[in-house]
């Protein structure tokens, strides 16, 4: 028992620096990610950063496949996206 929970204590660690890196990074190139993608460590990020890697990969993308992806994840109201979409929209690079 005392292995699988050292083994846990290491992924838990792995996940939370893996995590940070990538936030230190979203920082310096695409800051807007941190906001839109969700917790980084979801699988809706993954595929929100797998989809659109940058500010401009998002911004050519059309309306419904954005609202797709938050479907797919559960997220968020219809309300809350469409303020989302409009924000897009509005980002500056």
């Amino acid at each position: 028992m005392q292995l699988l929970t050292q083994n846990r204590r290491q992924l838990v660690n792995q996940k939370t620096a893996l995590t940070n890196q990538l936030t230190s990074l979203l920082k310096t190139y695409y800051p807007q990610a941190l906001q839109l993608a969700g917790a980084l460590d979801s699988l809706q990020a993954c595929d929100f950063l797998t989809q659109w890697p940058t500010l401009e990969a998002l911004q050519q993308a059309r309306p419904g496949q954005i609202r797709q992806l938050y479907r797919e994840h559960g997220h968020p109201s219809p309300e809350q996206l469409d303020r989302r979409l409009e924000q897009v929209r509005q980002l500056v690079p």
